[in-house]
């Protein structure tokens, strides 16, 4: 089992810089995470082209996103990670939230 406290800890920001990318708005670097403070607060792990894990506490909500660029041409690996981010940002997160 993770420590509640060391999870605390990985996911405050580090930096006072914010970046965009794509639909994620906000983002700066904790321990080990990205962090975005862009509603709903967010973290999360961004591994190359385009693996994700995305933690959003105060939905009880993980999105897991894989993908396969090596085969693609018509896109970067940076770029479809950005795509991957915008498609949790703008299709997941919303049908996520109370009411819907």
């Amino acid at each position: 089992m993770v420590p509640e406290a060391w999870i605390d800890s990985a996911t405050l920001p580090a930096f006072a810089w914010r970046s965009d990318y794509g639909a994620q708005r906000s983002v700066t670097y904790g321990s080990l995470f990205w962090v975005s403070d862009a509603p709903p607060p967010a973290a999360f792990a961004w591994g190359y082209g385009g693996q994700v894990v995305y933690v959003v506490p105060s939905l009880d909500l993980v999105v897991v996103a894989t993908t396969q660029w090596r085969s693609l041409t018509e896109m970067s690996p940076f770029d479809l990670a950005v795509h991957g981010l915008g498609v949790i940002v703008e299709n997941v997160l919303p049908s996520a939230r109370p009411g819907h």
